[in-house]
């Protein structure tokens, strides 16, 4: 059996096309940046980067790489990532075509590109959302079955849910940029094209059944843990300040609004609340002003290099995650693998309440109050969830995905009589 996966970033594409590899499945995998050391344009990308000083893009290139991937297996598309990373980069280009237009062009002229010129005939094609519109297409024309990688919840339940936490917090309707509603056409035409979907969450998969999607074409794929040494469970001192983290993107999506109501609630001492991500541009101005307001120390640390994550871990007595959008995230799994105990809006597939974590819903900020106070009072219970995390999250590594997803394609294949 032939497969060919295409992504245009590295998200979960990486295990998933080394899983394939290893069991003979993989033709081909095709994605846009991926470091390849021997190559002339990664040695000239890696000097002109050492020439501006910028080490932490010279990290974040060198990690695009799969350890134990077959370079001649990578299929690397450089330019239109390349293309937005340099209009990314300039604040006068910014303001001529704003950013987020332009990611929406990288990932067509990606897909195009799949399409066009790389595509060979296969069995599976399995795709990533906002990046296979052309490539499914083409694929389903070369006689093969299409699985689409969801990573997200349905574009309508997402579209219902920030309309309501808009209103919520009185800021307008979103303003959104040129191509937007062609972004968001793209990925309802992605489903039409679809044979079989893939999630990593039990929400993701209720989301697509409510909006009619068969529930027998969707495998439930939980993601996988950082397997990082830094990443590991240590014993934290009962300290006299109680420390908070949430890490994740700051916009209305992961909920922080709702902490940030609770956090305001908890008496005014000993307690601090560290936030760490990139802030959604139109909700800068709220949040700014709710970091200005708040009743107890906020640290607001913005982007921060995933290398120096554990350090954070490390300082946290607490993680709280009240995403309005499936309460599992790869920062709750890198939490739970530093034996951090977690307070989540969902404990989906992955924690179970009261074992590995504590689950609240987002909205109920006095159940959240009375969580986060239990945590604070009850320095055994803390190390009781934190080391029950810490096990738990053994259980989804990204080699038990890599398993997974070959289950998967093993299941499409014997649906769909194609020989493995």
């Amino acid at each position: 059996m032939r497969v060919v996966i295409a992504s245009v970033t590295k998200q979960h594409a990486y295990p998933a096309a080394l899983a394939a590899q290893q069991c003979g499945f993989l033709d081909r995998f095709i994605t846009s940046l991926y470091y390849k050391p021997d190559e002339l344009r990664y040695r000239l990308l890696e000097r002109a980067i050492r020439s501006s000083h910028r080490n932490g893009d010279l990290g974040r290139i060198r990690a695009r790489r799969q350890q134990g991937l077959a370079d001649d297996r990578v299929v690397s598309i450089f330019w239109p990532e390349f293309t937005e990373l340099v209009w990314q980069r300039s604040s006068l280009l910014s303001r001529v075509v704003h950013p987020n237009s332009v990611t929406y062009l990288k990932n067509e002229a990606f897909d195009w590109l799949v399409a066009e010129r790389h595509l060979p005939p296969c069995d599976i094609f399995h795709g990533f959302e906002q990046c296979a519109l052309f490539s499914l297409r083409r694929a389903k024309e070369l006689g093969a079955v299409t699985v689409l990688d969801q990573p997200v919840i349905h574009r309508a339940l997402w579209d219902r849910l920030e309309e309501q936490e808009r209103r919520h917090v009185g800021l307008p309707a979103a303003r959104h940029p040129f191509w937007y509603r062609e972004h968001i056409e793209r990925k309802y035409k992605e489903l039409e094209r679809a044979d079989y979907l893939f999630v990593g969450l039990e929400f993701v998969r209720q989301s697509f059944i409510e909006a009619g999607f068969s529930a027998e074409r969707i495998f439930l794929i939980p993601y996988g843990a950082d397997s990082s040494p830094k990443l590991q469970p240590i014993e934290r001192p009962c300290r006299k300040t109680f420390n908070i983290l949430m890490v994740g993107q700051i916009s209305w999506y992961k909920g922080l609004h709702y902490l940030l109501d609770a956090y305001d609630k908890l008496p005014a001492q000993d307690v601090s609340l560290t936030i760490i991500g990139m802030v959604h541009p139109e909700w800068l101005p709220y949040f700014e002003d709710r970091f200005r307001r708040a009743r107890n120390p906020v640290r607001y640390l913005g982007i921060v290099p995933h290398g120096e994550l554990s350090r954070y871990y490390a300082e946290a007595d607490v993680f709280a995650f009240p995403s309005l959008g499936g309460g599992i995230g790869l920062a709750v799994f890198e939490a739970m693998a530093a034996g951090l105990p977690v307070i989540t809006a969902d404990g989906d597939v992955v924690i179970r309440d009261g074992v590995d974590g504590l689950v609240v819903p987002p909205r109920e900020t006095d159940r959240w109050v009375d969580a986060l106070l239990g945590l604070k009072e009850d320095y055994e219970l803390r190390r009781r969830l934190g080391a029950s995390a810490a096990e738990r999250v053994r259980s989804f590594s990204w080699e038990v995905y890599g398993e997974g997803v070959v289950a998967a394609y093993r299941q499409v294949a014997a649906r769909e009589g194609l020989r493995t």
